[in-house]
């Protein structure tokens, strides 16, 4: 606050600091996977259609944090009538969350899974998705296999 020599005074408020770049990423599966996964494989989300900050990388399926804060992550999983697949979200080689998706085998119901997590990441962490166990799928690609995430603040 300060006030004019007349006593009219006037409250100032300090802008909160700013990123001077917003960060958020979205892509996803291109093409359908038909074979088995091993265990901590890394799943590649290869289409990449929005990389704001420059962190996601589609070459190895990997987040490097390009701004300490808290984020949002998500994923969505789709797997056919016989398959299922169980993966996480991983921070630094440690699991964070987890997400599952199964088909059922004896309705030909596709098996649809989603994953959301907020976490605290600094500078240069590795966040990516990958499979927890061995899995079975059809893991369906075009988009209906995702991964994104934004900085909240």
């Amino acid at each position: 606050m300060f006030c004019k020599i007349n006593h009219e005074c006037v409250l100032t408020v300090p802008s909160a600091p700013v990123d001077a770049e917003p960060v958020a990423f979205y892509s996803y599966i291109a093409s359908d996977i038909t074979h088995q996964q091993p265990t901590h494989l890394t799943l590649i989300y290869d289409n990449v259609k929005l990389n704001k900050g420059n962190g996601y990388h589609g070459d190895d399926g990997i987040f490097i944090v390009p701004h300490t804060g808290t984020y949002a992550f998500a994923w969505t999983l789709g797997v056919s009538n016989v398959g299922w697949v169980t993966t996480e979200i991983v921070i630094n080689g440690q699991k964070y969350g987890r997400a599952f998706a199964d088909g059922d085998d004896q309705t030909a119901d596709l098996g649809f899974g989603t994953g959301f997590v907020i976490a605290e990441v600094n500078v240069g962490d590795h966040v990516y998705i990958r499979t927890h166990d061995n899995s079975h799928p059809v893991l369906f690609g075009d988009g209906v296999t995702s991964f994104s995430g934004w900085k909240l603040y």
